[in-house]
């Protein structure tokens, strides 16, 4: 065999060695998040309300290819009418094969619907217990107010801004403005009950003395 030959089959076993070298360090393909929308409805109350059946709601829904894939939603105010001084609120209301967390959403740690979140909270959406390659969908109420019983204290129009992040690759569903107006408070005189008893602090109707009560002047009662 002549020293030629010898360099060449050399210089072949290289060239495959380093090839499967190559192959054997290729890494599979990145996980994705598909097909990820945002949807909104936008609500309307009064003064005080909080989760009612005219509250906004954002529904989240993606198809992740991967058991880590997720996608976070945070909510932020826009604008609100002047005087207002509470930020939007979310709470978690439907779930389809979602894991829902402000931490890691996993099943070990996987809020229960009803959470509630404060704006500029990072919401995770992560797909659940049927895993990857079925849809990940969560639904959320949005309302403006401190917590979960209180609601807007200002009448007016606010805008609240839903915005979502793919990871570990970004999606395709971008931010979603909610509009929620909310009206004054008003009062009903027909649906208001009074009670009065004398020496009670806070009567109530099993103690109502006004029945039995007959004024005697314009300015005074007495009880019969």
């Amino acid at each position: 065999m002549s020293t030629k030959t010898t360099f060449k089959r050399i210089a072949l076993v290289t060239v495959a060695a380093l090839g499967f070298g190559v192959m054997s360090t290729v890494a599979p393909a990145s996980a994705a998040v598909a097909m990820d929308t945002l949807t909104v409805v936008d609500g309307t109350g009064s003064v005080g309300d909080s989760v009612t059946a005219t509250s906004a709601t954002a529904t989240l829904s993606f198809l992740p290819s991967d058991t880590e894939d997720s996608v976070t939603v945070v909510a932020s105010l826009v604008s609100a009418p002047a005087g207002n001084t509470v930020f939007p609120r979310v709470g978690l209301s439907e779930t389809v094969n979602a894991f829902v967390d402000s931490v890691k959403a996993t099943s070990g740690n996987a809020d229960i619907l009803g959470t509630t979140y404060d704006a500029y909270t990072n919401v995770i959406v992560a797909p659940g217990a049927a895993g990857a390659s079925n849809t990940t969908t969560a639904k959320f109420n949005v309302w403006i107010g401190a917590a979960a019983t209180s609601g807007a204290v200002t009448a007016g129009t606010y805008v609240v801004r839903l915005t979502p992040t793919a990871r570990p690759t970004a999606g395709t569903a971008t931010f979603k403005d909610i509009t929620i107006t909310i009206a004054a408070a008003t009062q009903s005189s027909s649906l208001s009950t009074a009670h009065i008893n004398r020496g009670v602090t806070a009567p109530d109707a099993t103690s109502d003395l006004l029945d039995v009560c007959n004024c005697v002047s314009s300015s005074s009662f007495h009880c019969a």
